[in-house]
């Protein structure tokens, strides 16, 4: 009887075991795994609260957003380099109206999209990322920096 309650408190342990021994390096890791070490956590406590997010991306310590309007849209030539590249997508894991978005995060474009400069504007000002088959400008939000003076 013993060793049977022993064996079977032993499955967990071999189970994470073999789980850990087949898992891919970190250098190939699924975009998804990088997330999760990224993210924040959904917290499931409260799903009541609905977010209706600006779409928005974060970079370089400036909160850029777009609207869906026709003057939102670039063409190719446009586009310039890459300048930084999606970290989290929050639309769907956060539900707390007091969370400040990070380096990174974007509320609707998903993990690993890049964000790429807009040729003939400073990237302070303008970037642009490809969504759903659209280059979209986004533009800096300057509303903090005006009402500070």
């Amino acid at each position: 009887m013993r060793i049977k309650h022993v064996v079977r408190s032993l499955y967990p342990v071999v189970a994470l075991a073999v789980a850990v021994g087949c898992s891919t390096p970190d250098e190939s890791r699924s975009t998804r795994d990088w997330a999760a070490d990224y993210c924040p956590q959904p917290s499931g406590e409260d799903q009541t609260v609905a977010i209706d997010w600006v779409p928005f991306v974060v970079v370089d310590g400036v909160t850029y957003s777009t609207d869906y309007s026709p003057g939102s849209v670039l063409s190719e030539e446009q586009v310039g380099d890459v300048v930084a590249s999606v970290r989290c997508r929050i639309k769907d894991i956060v539900f707390d109206p007091e969370f400040v978005p990070r380096e990174g995060d974007a509320a609707y474009l998903p993990i690993g999209t890049e964000v790429h400069a807009v040729a003939g504007s400073s990237v302070t000002t303008r970037v642009a990322a490809l969504e759903d088959g659209t280059w979209r400008v986004y533009e800096a939000d300057r509303g903090a920096a005006e009402v500070g003076g």
